[in-house]
């Protein structure tokens, strides 16, 4: 979530980057709703609602039963990006 906010489109319209995570939606919102300007151009989204992004937990081996594609499905236009 840090590189996130830190580097992804720093310059978007507020609101105008949806996303969404894996795990329960409230873990993604928590971090982006108290973020103040830093996190403005994010909106948390559920995952079946057209997110742009999807972060996915590695616990479980979540990034790897399809639920998100992790590091291979994006939505168009977005960037790919690993912290590994």
């Amino acid at each position: 979530m840090d590189w996130l906010i830190a580097n992804y489109r720093p310059g978007a319209p507020p609101a105008s980057i949806r996303v969404a995570n894996t795990a329960a939606d409230f873990q993604t919102s928590y971090y982006l709703q108290r973020g103040g300007a830093s996190t403005a151009r994010f909106t948390p989204v559920g995952k079946r609602e057209q997110p742009h992004i999807i972060l996915s937990i590695t616990r479980w081996n979540a990034h790897l039963n399809g639920r998100a594609g992790y590091f291979t499905w994006l939505a168009e236009g977005a960037r790919r990006c690993s912290t590994w």
